[in-house]
């Protein structure tokens, strides 16, 4: 398991079932024998390099959206679209 947030990072995992697409998921077993599917992408090594940045990075218009999604009205006023 290469993404570094899987609880799994790091474990080799046998492969039960391939993907039937390139980019589905893939069927492995765990250490306690249990099936579980996973995106391709997280057994990829390039997704160790996946990671936090120190500041968080989003735009205006993405918080916008958030904000009509959860109804909130008050933070329409606030928000400067760079």
């Amino acid at each position: 398991m290469c993404y570094l947030f899987h609880p799994l990072h790091g474990q080799e995992l046998a492969v039960a079932c391939r993907p039937r697409r390139e980019n589905g998921c893939v069927t492995v077993i765990d250490p306690d024998g249990v099936q579980l599917k996973i995106p391709v992408w997280m057994l990829l090594p390039e997704a160790e390099w996946h990671g936090l940045a120190k500041e968080a990075a989003i735009s205006g218009s993405a918080l916008l959206r958030v904000c009509d999604v959860l109804g909130v009205e008050s933070f329409h006023d606030t928000i400067v679209e760079t």
